[in-house]
């Protein structure tokens, strides 16, 4: 079992988060960090993974005092197809396809 590692000082005090910085954070960046982290939950069984990623995201949401229902709702932005969307991204097509989420064809394979 790996160990976690005591934050340093600095980081060892709850702190809000940038929200302009959060907000504007490139959605290869969000994926990459999602599955990163599903990457060291898939070993367990399914109901170890949901409670310990939903511990995760509370831990999370707690330390960097952002409200929890806005974050899911920020989550699920991510992965929803927007119309500007032009080009694929494979990172949240994985995301999608574990979630067993449909996403429509990029506006570039409708033409």
């Amino acid at each position: 079992m790996d160990t976690v590692t005591k934050p340093e000082k600095e980081n060892a005090k709850p702190k809000p988060l940038d929200r302009d910085r959060l907000m504007s954070t490139s959605r290869k960046a969000v994926a990459e960090a999602a599955l990163e982290a599903l990457n060291q939950v898939q070993a367990r069984p399914a109901n170890e993974q949901m409670l310990g990623i939903a511990t995760v995201f509370a831990v999370y949401c707690h330390r960097f005092m952002v409200d929890p229902q806005e974050m899911h709702s920020v989550g699920l932005k991510v992965l929803r197809a927007e119309a500007h969307d032009f080009k694929t991204n494979l990172q949240i097509d994985v995301l999608r396809d574990f979630a067993g989420i449909v996403a429509p064809k990029p506006f570039s394979q409708l033409i």
